[in-house]
């Protein structure tokens, strides 16, 4: 049997005003606030591009997932790098910081969840909005359970959605995986993380238009396949 934790959802931004961009966000009892600083030239500089920093700390310096906390911020960092549209903000540092209130499971999700509420609140230009959903698997034979943290990319999930297409998945851009399952189970919580992040994806939307009377995000029927939307909030 696969859980994916549909929790509830909570969102409050500008929580930090001397941050460019900030929000503590809940996902069931697990709770973060990430704040964007930037982009503001850096000694860490590259020509061409934005450099993208990402500082995580928990509040006992606890694993997250499986291995430390330096491979999870290089993780969450990797991710985001698909979708910053970093060529527009050369010579520059994007750096975001993630401190972790409660950790009741679901964390990576949650974490990369917050960065992307935060960078649009920052008004970053983004290429496509990504959400994040983990899937649980009860392991009878061992004490740990099984997760699958899934990323995927919001307007083509919208399209498969759609489409009633369960045959091809291309709206997954990557996942993460702890544990021993079959290939049953890891197709089951495909669909079921699909599923939940679709519904975390239209709260981040609401949280976004609350703020702002100019529409946020695209509507995602209206995109096409190429990558050529920029999302961004305004500044205000």
């Amino acid at each position: 049997m696969n859980t994916v934790k549909k929790q509830h959802l909570e969102a409050e931004l500008g929580v930090l005003p001397k941050a460019d961009g900030s929000v503590k966000y809940s996902q069931g009892k697990t709770t973060v606030i990430c704040a964007i600083y930037g982009p503001e030239a850096s000694m860490k500089e590259r020509g061409d591009k934005a450099v993208i920093e990402v500082n995580l700390q928990t509040r006992e310096n606890k694993q997250i997932i499986s291995g430390d906390n330096e491979l999870n911020e290089t993780i969450i960092r990797e991710t985001l790098e698909n979708i910053i549209l970093t060529y527009l903000y050369p010579r520059t540092l994007i750096s975001i910081s993630l401190q972790v209130l409660i950790d009741d499971g679901n964390l990576f999700s949650t974490c990369l969840n917050a960065s992307v509420l935060a960078l649009l609140d920052a008004g970053v230009a983004l290429n496509s909005i990504i959400v994040s959903s983990t899937c649980f698997i009860p392991s009878p034979s061992s004490k740990k359970d099984s997760s699958i943290c899934f990323v995927f990319h919001a307007n083509k999930l919208k399209e498969e959605q759609e489409q009633n297409d369960e045959t091809e998945s291309t709206s997954l851009l990557s996942c993460y995986s702890e544990g021993t399952f079959s290939e049953e189970t890891f197709l089951n919580s495909l669909k079921e993380s699909k599923e939940n992040s679709l519904s975390i994806y239209h709260f981040m939307r609401m949280t976004l238009e609350r703020k702002s009377l100019t529409p946020i995000l695209s509507t995602l029927s209206q995109q096409d396949s190429s990558n050529k939307n920029v999302f961004m909030k305004p500044k205000e």
